[in-house]
């Protein structure tokens, strides 16, 4: 993402959507880690339930989800986030939302608050080691929030956490359009995800919890049989122990620590593994230009998948593996 704003080639789409919808989506992200992490969870976003707008909404979840990560991420067990969103009419059939994240996690210093949305910019040397993450987050939700002609303020303090605000002014969007869309996507997808493809076994391959979660759901919802490991070293050795014959996709991501994707791909294609030279090992990852999909291709994969997942060609690839000719 951040490659793709710097060469000035993300586009932002225009379209009708329910805001009431895509919150529940997100909020549905986080029940169950914040559920695991001893974290209440708390969202007050009714009164945009029933509100359409125009716009991207998938890089608008793209920014919730960025900065409800990384309130989770910080707040403690026994802590709270909240995602709390309302809005007000404007003059040309405009609305302007306001979405509140607010945690009561460790905080901030004030010295690094003013540097808090650049580039790899972590709160200490030891962020990384701590709670992961590469520091891009942030400056990647700036730049989205700014190409949507929106506003992101945040308010933080240490021991206090850190309240963050997110201001966009939206055309209101045709309801009617999009029940008549929405109908039309649900039987596409419907169609997409049909046919017999249970027990189909697949190792999923990402550090991302909330990629690794949606990812995993979906392969949940056709029957799938999911290994998931969260880095390409497990990947290897969790490939290399099994018998020939018990993985018959391999999901990889590209980007992430101890090994990435491709060295973990060249590793397990030179492997003395019966299957190594025939597993299908497909590529899961944000990077969809041309070199990175030739960069993948090249270290011995089959195809690459970008996210978000497109749901008809994740089912070409299922399907192509499922029924996969030796």
């Amino acid at each position: 993402d951040m490659s793709g704003i710097e060469r000035g080639k993300m586009r932002l789409a225009q379209e009708s959507y329910n805001m009431g919808t895509l919150l529940e989506e997100t909020e549905g992200l986080f029940i169950s880690q914040a559920r695991s992490k001893g974290i209440v969870f708390n969202v007050a976003t009714a009164k945009v339930a029933d509100l359409t707008v125009i716009g991207d909404q998938l890089r608008l979840k793209q920014v919730l989800v960025n900065l409800l990560s990384n309130a989770v991420k910080f707040t403690d067990k026994g802590g709270s986030v909240q995602l709390k969103a309302d809005y007000s009419d404007t003059a040309g059939n405009k609305v302007r939302v306001k979405f509140d994240i607010i945690d009561n996690g460790i905080g901030m210093e004030p010295a690094f608050l003013a540097h808090l949305f650049e580039p790899f910019n972590q709160a200490s040397a030891t962020t990384a080691q701590k709670y992961g993450g590469s520091g891009l987050g942030l400056s990647i939700t700036k730049n989205l929030v700014t190409m949507m002609q929106g506003s992101l303020d945040v308010v933080s303090a240490p021991g206090k956490g850190s309240t963050f605000t997110v201001v966009l002014t939206l055309p209101r969007g045709d309801k009617r359009a999009l029940a008549q869309s929405s109908d039309d996507a649900v039987r596409e997808q419907t169609l997409a995800m049909s046919g017999d493809l249970a027990g189909l076994r697949v190792l999923l391959v990402e550090d991302n919890v909330v990629n690794r979660e949606i990812a995993k759901r979906l392969l949940d919802k056709v029957g799938a049989v999911v290994t998931t490991v969260d880095n390409g070293k497990k990947a290897v050795d969790t490939f290399l122990q099994t018998k020939p014959g018990t993985i018959q996709l391999i999901l990889m991501d590209i980007q992430m620590p101890v090994m990435d994707g491709y060295e973990a791909t060249k590793q397990i294609r030179t492997s003395e593994h019966p299957d190594a030279k025939n597993v299908p090992i497909v590529a899961m990852t944000a990077n969809a230009f041309n070199e990175d999909v030739g960069a993948a291709l090249a270290a011995g994969m089959n195809g690459h998948l970008a996210k978000p997942i497109d749901l008809r060609a994740f089912n070409r690839i299922l399907h192509e593996a499922k029924y996969k000719k030796d």
